[in-house]
């Protein structure tokens, strides 16, 4: 039980909080880079898929779709940028803020039919719907869990078993070369993942809270790990003679943080504890990111 909660509070820190707190599958108390680097190829793979399924659709139609894809691009080409220097917890972030704005488009554009057949890339198709079993596996774990946790999940797994079914609908038009009704039926299945990230992510919400009491002290502690090697690696890149200003700012507000959330905790006040770190992700991220900065720095 305990290791599936474990794994279940990783996809509420990735969903929710960030990735820079996952848990590996293991229930140890250690962050797993190896698991966070494949979350970030996985996403990285994902917004490709989007950027294909908005593009291959027909034109923009409206300024608000222009500078939504604009902004999706931005964010897409951030996330690589940030893969290829190895800082995958930005590439996750960057990511996810892609995405929003892909599926923006998507839930909100009416694709206009085409004369000829959509063009699909069997092979990378095949290959996306094989990476998301992994996700699936997820999902599944989620709803287990909100059932043993007395939430409502009706929702979800509905959702589930409709997007499940709609994957193993475009993986029999590939099988069968039902050609003509594979473009169709891979937006459905898209269209139907979406709506289930976005329950997942309302699940994950009510999740967290509901067993806040364990989750809270495991955030805290990644926060003390960060915080230690930031301390340290300002003093050692002052040592130096590197300008640590900005590092000392972001160190000073995420300290000051983590105390605030560490008192809440003491006190119970789980909920209260829950939404200060959702408020404060960007900071941690960004306190992560100048060490990170710092470290090359050190290392050039």
């Amino acid at each position: 039980m305990r290791r599936r909660i474990m794994l279940i509070f990783g996809l509420m820190l990735l969903v929710l909080v960030g990735v820079s707190l996952i848990f590996d599958d293991f229930g140890h108390h250690e962050t797993s880079e190896t698991s966070i680097e494949h979350m970030s190829k996985v996403l990285i793979d994902q917004l490709e898929t989007l950027n294909t399924l908005v593009s291959q659709n027909g034109p923009l139609l409206s300024p608000e779709e222009i500078r939504d894809y604009q902004v999706a691009e931005h964010f897409h080409e951030e996330a690589l940028k940030m893969y290829e220097l190895g800082d995958y917890n930005n590439s996750i972030r960057y990511s996810l803020k892609a995405m929003e704005y892909y599926k923006k488009i998507l839930e909100k554009r009416t694709f206009q039919e085409q004369e000829e057949p959509l063009h699909v890339d069997v092979v990378r198709l095949r290959d996306i719907i094989n990476r998301d079993t992994l996700y699936f596996l997820s999902v599944k774990n989620v709803i287990q869990i909100g059932k043993e946790s007395g939430i409502d999940v009706s929702k979800l797994e509905a959702l589930y078993n409709e997007t499940v079914k709609a994957y193993t609908i475009v993986l029999e038009d590939i099988e069968f070369e039902r050609w003509e009704k594979l473009s169709e039926d891979w937006q459905y299945a898209v269209e139907k993942r979406i709506q289930l990230d976005n329950e997942l992510r309302k699940t994950l919400d009510e999740l967290l809270k509901a067993r806040a009491e364990d989750f809270v002290p495991l955030v805290l502690e990644r926060y003390s790990q960060l915080l230690e090697i930031g301390n340290k690696t300002i003093q050692e890149a002052k040592r130096r003679g590197l300008d640590t200003s900005r590092a000392e700012y972001l160190f000073n507000l995420a300290n000051t943080s983590y105390l605030k959330i560490k008192e809440l905790a003491a006190e119970k006040r789980w909920e209260e504890a829950v939404e200060a770190i959702k408020r404060n992700q960007a900071l941690f991220f960004e306190m992560r990111r100048e060490i990170i900065t710092l470290l090359k720095s050190m290392e050039g």
